[in-house]
């Protein structure tokens, strides 16, 4: 390794600049979308070349300034810092410990006492509330006292017996239907050996079996409600039966909103109602001259239905056949071409005046043209309670 001497290289290690904008990775550039490839710095060769020389230099070795041929000096660098390391599994005894510390290669024994297997303590060994062949764990005879624990051996007992749960039936002496008077109702093939009654309400008879109404032992299986002795499928006559037809309805039904009847809101219904309108004429004469007005109604809303016509056209006719400077028109603020000529389009509602806007034009040569108009505004929307 040796330190660069080409043109251009200064004796001493010069200040680097000011840290860039961002940390990043070398880039070939691509000229087709304008990146410049990067521009290896003389702050960035001269950290690669120190940090190379201090390690070799660390190490005693001087630089191949001269010969500049030595491509090995960091690798021998690395391998004299480090030596020659051959781990080996070893022992160690007793006189390996120092005042609580490791000595020197070596580490104490283990004086640790092997945990004892269970013992079992015999009948002579317990004392009131301790079962004959009971399992102490980890116990040595010595731990034993009269058949009770010796204080210094074990102070409390902080083990917690888990019990699985209990069958009833292997308990001893007991069975599973030990106690007759209960229905066991996850087992089958039992019987009652006295009758259910009903229980007293105040006005019943609290010794009535359920069997005397026949509702139970004489209508088994019966799932029919008309099919029971005495009763018949409308005998409930305050309910609607669903699945039968030639019902009567005789109270009135109120009906939450959005209730449907195959998919109809039942609270839309049909009623009387009346619908306000305006009516406007408007008559005008033109000769010589060309008229354009607008004319507006008020009071509706842009939902309302606008409705307009020509009434009436009296032409004084000059020379004979069509004049393309007649015209009369009555529609909307804007115009449109159609079939050539100039036309309105539909009445327009202009929310900033709440106004329906009709436009009229006329327009006469020589002739002399009197015209009538027709212009109206329908009420769309019922305000009495109806659809709309």
């Amino acid at each position: 390794m040796f330190r660069i001497d080409s043109q251009g290289t200064v004796p001493a290690l010069p200040a680097p600049d000011a840290p860039g904008q961002l940390a990043g990775f070398f880039s070939k550039g691509n000229p087709a979308v304008g990146q410049k490839a990067t521009v290896v710095s003389a702050d960035w060769a001269n950290a690669m070349q120190e940090e190379i020389c201090f390690v070799i230099e660390q190490a005693g070795i001087q630089l191949n300034q001269q010969g500049k041929n030595n491509h090995t000096q960091l690798n021998a660098a690395i391998t004299t810092m480090i030596g020659v390391v051959a781990p080996a599994p070893h022992t160690h005894d007793t006189s390996d410990i120092v005042s609580g510390t490791f000595a020197d290669a070596r580490i104490a024994s283990s004086n640790v006492t092997q945990h004892q297997a269970n013992l079992i303590l015999d009948a002579a060994q317990t004392t009131s509330g301790v079962f004959a062949d009971a399992r102490i764990p980890n116990l040595d005879t010595s731990k034993i006292t009269s058949g009770t624990f010796a204080d210094a051996r074990i102070a409390q007992s902080n083990i917690t017996q888990h019990n699985a749960a209990l069958d009833h039936g292997v308990l001893q002496g007991l069975g599973d239907d030990d106690h007759t008077q209960y229905a066991h109702l996850n087992k089958g093939g039992q019987g009652f050996g006295q009758k259910l009654q009903h229980p007293s309400t105040g006005g019943g008879d609290p010794g009535t079996t359920i069997a005397t109404k026949d509702y139970v032992d004489a209508n088994a299986g019966v799932t029919d409600h008309g099919a029971l002795s005495g009763l018949g499928d409308d005998d409930h006559t305050q309910y609607l039966h669903l699945n039968k037809g030639g019902q009567t309805l005789n109270q009135n039904l109120a009906c939450a909103g959005g209730v449907t009847i195959d998919g109809i809101n039942i609270n839309i219904h049909t009623h009387s109602f009346s619908l306000g309108r305006t009516f406007g004429v408007y008559g005008k004469q033109t000769q010589n001259i060309e008229t354009d007005d607008i004319l507006t109604i008020g009071g509706f809303t842009a939902s309302d239905m606008p409705v307009w016509g020509i009434c009436q056209i009296d032409m004084t006719q000059g020379g004979g056949g069509f004049d393309s400077d007649n015209k009369a028109w009555i529609g909307g603020p804007g115009q449109q071409v159609f079939g050539g000529n100039e036309a309105p389009t539909v009445p327009s509602y202009n929310g900033g005046t709440s106004n329906w806007e009709f436009r009229v034009r006329q327009r006469a040569g020589n002739e002399s043209i009197v015209c009538a108009y027709n212009r109206s505004v329908i009420e769309c929307s019922d305000t009495t309670g109806g659809p709309s």
